[in-house]
């Protein structure tokens, strides 16, 4: 069901970081960092815990697994974690250039939003939020691109704008 079409290739989560409810930014062994939406894996009695923002805070990579565990045992195939996340790039790269250019086929760029796009508006600037707080937190490799942490939040405000709109209008 949720490894369908999923290769395997043996990915391994070295870190993990909690942002907003239920997204994870991972660092796989290549040092890639990507982050997942894991609300579609909250289904059954050994993930229903993980419902509660604050027990899902209390996910860490675990170097034997390979992947990310809570204390209650719970745990996600980290070659499913790789191929079901999106890239996470620092900015400057092409993410960062696509977010400084707004959304593509027919989405709205600025303006004043009202009613409900008002709401996922702000819901959006609070998941950057936390995924800039989270940055602050990572290690040293990323101090110095903490500078530029307006741009990246930015690029992942577009990125799930961009998500949230191909949701809604497919």
């Amino acid at each position: 069901m949720y490894g369908d079409g999923v290769e395997s290739v043996l990915h391994e989560v070295r870190s993990a970081y909690p942002v907003a409810p239920h997204h994870l930014i991972l660092e796989f062994e290549t040092g890639e960092y990507r982050v997942i939406d894991i609300r579609p894996f909250l289904k059954g009695p050994v993930f229903e815990p993980l419902k509660d923002p604050a027990f899902f805070r209390q996910v860490r990579a675990d170097p034997d697994a390979r992947t990310v565990v809570w204390p209650n045992g719970a745990d996600i195939c980290p070659d499913v974690l790789y191929a079901r996340s999106v890239p996470l790039e620092l900015p400057g790269g092409r993410e960062a250039d696509a977010a400084r250019e707004g959304p593509r086929e027919g989405g709205r760029a600025g303006g004043t939003a009202e009613g409900p796009e008002a709401r996922v508006e702000a819901a959006l600037e609070d998941f950057g939020n936390s995924v800039a707080a989270a940055l602050r937190r990572f290690e040293r490799r990323f101090l110095a691109a903490l500078a530029a942490c307006l741009a990246l939040q930015n690029a992942v405000l577009a990125l799930m704008l961009w998500w949230l709109w191909r949701r809604c209008a497919g």
